[in-house]
This record gives C-alpha cells, structure tokens and sequence, in this order.
C-alpha cells in the first residue's frame, strides 16, 4: 500500500495538502531521500508522523528511528502526533509507556525516538528496511547525518525524511540540501 493510500485508507485522513502527497510520494522514488523546507505549522511534522505510522505497519522486519534537537519536541509534537494517528485510526498501540518516544512489537520492528545529544545513540541498527526522519533537523549535529549514512541503503529498503525551517547556511542539513543527492 503506497503511503498515501495508507493516510486515506487507513488512517482516514480527510485531508492532505499537495506538498504533503509529494513528500510521501518522493519518499518511495529514488534517491529516497527527502529534505522538506518550509515554515512553521505547514504539516511537516503531521506528514512525518503518518510516515513513520504507514512504515511502521508496512515494514516488518523494520525499523524507524526519529531524531529531534530536543526531547519536548520529540515527544509532545512528533511523537503526539503518531500516537492521536494510531489512536483515532484504531491501530495496534505497541507503544512501551504512555509518554515514550517507542513502539515495537517485536525485536526486529519497532520505531524510536532519539534526542540529539549523542550521535552514536542511532549507530548499530540494521534492520531489513530502515526510516530515518530528522525533524527540526538544524538543530541536529552533523555526526547524526554521518551516522545514519552508514545505515542507509539506496536501493528502495531504507527512506530519509529530513524537516526543516531553512534558517541557516551553517547547518548539516544546508551541506545535504547543496549536495544534490536528496529530494527536494
């Protein structure tokens, strides 16, 4: 099921905006990379959390690992919004706490959510089909790009969703933007 078949079929969602199709549709096209630059309350975030819930249920063996500069965004902004998502949808609640950034129902599939604070904190995880999302990702320091390039596979198997408000040139996601090998 392609992504946005899952946000209207499965997750009843009357509404996506346009860029928001072309997010979730550029994800599954090479190079499977997406780099999303836009204003604050745009759905970015909206669109990031029905991503990570369509992987989530399509993608087992797999696993999605989510990055925010700080751990108030992750969990009352990116990882809300996955939660009302599977909620209102009546999806499997495989959250391990009430307020944790993680679901799993298994050892090879789950979805975690990580603080930037220690770039190694992402490394070591190779599952079958890999999402990376980084929201808010100016914030987040090169070493979690470097990181999760050496998981990454361009072949269809992994998605790269990176967030952003473009307001610095001094920041890895500018250097990944410039490079020409991401969607944009």
């Amino acid at each position: 099921m392609s992504p946005v078949e899952y946000a209207r079929e499965v997750l009843q969602i009357p509404y996506l905006w346009p860029a928001q199709v072309r997010i979730a549709e550029a994800l599954v096209r090479p190079p499977y990379r997406v780099i999303v630059k836009s204003g604050h309350k745009l759905g970015k975030t909206f669109a990031a959390a029905w991503l990570v819930n369509w992987w989530y249920d399509n993608h087992d063996p797999g696993g999605i690992i989510t990055v925010a500069p700080r751990h108030e965004h992750l969990v009352n902004i990116l990882w809300k919004d996955i939660r009302l998502q599977r909620l209102r949808a009546k999806l499997s609640q495989d959250f391990i706490g009430p307020r944790a950034p993680e679901m799993r129902s298994g050892p090879g599939h789950y979805a975690i959510g990580i603080t930037a604070t220690k770039g190694e904190a992402i490394s070591g995880r190779h599952e079958k089909h890999m999402l990376f999302v980084f929201d808010e990702s100016t914030g987040i320091d090169s070493i979690y790009f470097t990181t999760a390039k050496t998981m990454f596979k361009n072949d269809g198997s992994c998605g790269w969703l990176v967030l952003c408000n473009p307001v610095s040139t001094a920041t890895q996601t500018y250097l990944e933007d410039q490079s020409g090998e991401w969607t944009v």
